[in-house]
């Protein structure tokens, strides 16, 4: 049997329905907002706050919450350069030496807490031992006894290491002591206190700042520092009081000339000479920095502990705030603070 009308046709399969004008429209809109969103103002994410460090001693806004110094009368010193800087020798608590933080740099809070500068006394007798403290390596200033065996010697290694030498300047004494060659006595004149003052200096022109060797009795004697700072003024250098007797008349004749006063604010290292000690009075000399903005600290270049000790302690000190200077940083620190007469 033959099928009949539609059902003896084939049925046409349905076209599908095209559809890549949809897809056209879709990509240009997304190109379109792409555009749209560049020319729109981004906004940026706070910044992520690092937590701040705190320094033993220190309350977070670094101000000291260690207990009071309590300060005592000191008897004569045993030695000529046994005072504190103001003619007492107060007790202290040393402070436990830190370890230098591992952490990144941009995790560590570092707050300025003052200049340290060192000075090293009584250079000139021996090249082997003035060879340790050149190789410290922070700036450094090296005072030079005049009239010694390598006195220029000295003078110029000091200079070659890249350190700031001064002249360490013999003068008389209240007791036996000797100050040795090129001293300057208080029964000397102004003209002789001149003409030994050129001497001493001669082939040093570098040289800009002079501190007392011993001195004791000429530093206390208001006539024999005006002749000495006269001739220095005259030479456009400074001096600096070593402050080794408590009644110092260095201020009184800085007065008279209208000159700025500059001494030691800080103690001898090592009048003690033991590791031990040597660390207390760092420890000291950073208390006076924290609180005055700079700290004057003196040791001695026979002293065979002191510089492989100070270049240990070097890193640590700078991780925690302290900058090393040299003494021709003085003037600009001592008028920051008023010091300065």
């Amino acid at each position: 049997m033959t099928p009949s009308g539609d059902q003896g046709r084939k049925r046409k399969p349905a076209r599908k329905k095209k559809l890549w004008p949809l897809y056209l429209l879709l990509g240009f809109i997304a190109i379109l907002l792409v555009i749209v969103a560049a020319f729109l103002p981004h906004s940026t994410p706070p910044p992520v706050r690092l937590p701040e460090m705190q320094y033993p001693g220190h309350s977070s806004d670094g101000q000291s919450v260690l207990p009071q110094e309590e300060r005592s009368d000191h008897g004569r010193a045993r030695l000529d350069e046994d005072f504190g800087p103001d003619g007492k020798q107060p007790s202290s608590r040393l402070m436990p030496p830190t370890t230098i933080s591992s952490e990144p740099a941009a995790y560590r809070h570092v707050q300025r807490r003052g200049k340290l500068i060192l000075i090293i006394d009584d250079v000139g007798n021996s090249v082997e031992e003035l060879r340790p403290f050149l190789k410290f390596p922070g700036p450094l200033t090296l005072s030079i006894m005049p009239q010694r065996p390598y006195t220029l010697e000295s003078y110029r290694m000091i200079l070659g290491a890249g350190k700031t030498p001064m002249l360490h300047q013999p003068m008389e004494a209240d007791g036996k002591q000797n100050p040795g060659a090129g001293a300057i006595y208080t029964s000397m004149s102004e003209k002789q206190v001149d003409s030994l003052l050129a001497k001493n200096l001669e082939g040093m022109p570098e040289i800009t700042w002079v501190n007392n060797h011993e001195g004791s009795k000429a530093t206390s004697n208001v006539d024999t520092m005006t002749y000495v700072l006269g001739y220095l003024k005259s030479r456009n250098i400074h001096f600096l009081d070593s402050r080794t007797s408590p009644v110092s008349a260095v201020k009184q004749a800085s007065l008279r000339l209208g000159l700025e006063y500059f001494d030691r604010n800080s103690y001898f290292l090592d009048n003690i000479q033991d590791r031990k000690n040597i660390e207390k009075e760092i420890d000291r000399g950073l208390s006076v920095a924290r609180k005055d903005g700079y700290a004057v600290m003196i040791g001695h270049v026979w002293d065979r502990e002191l510089p492989q000790l100070l270049i240990e302690w070097y890193p640590r000190l700078v991780s925690e705030g302290y900058e090393f200077a040299d003494i021709r940083s003085l003037v600009k620190e001592a008028r920051n603070v008023g010091a300065g007469n």
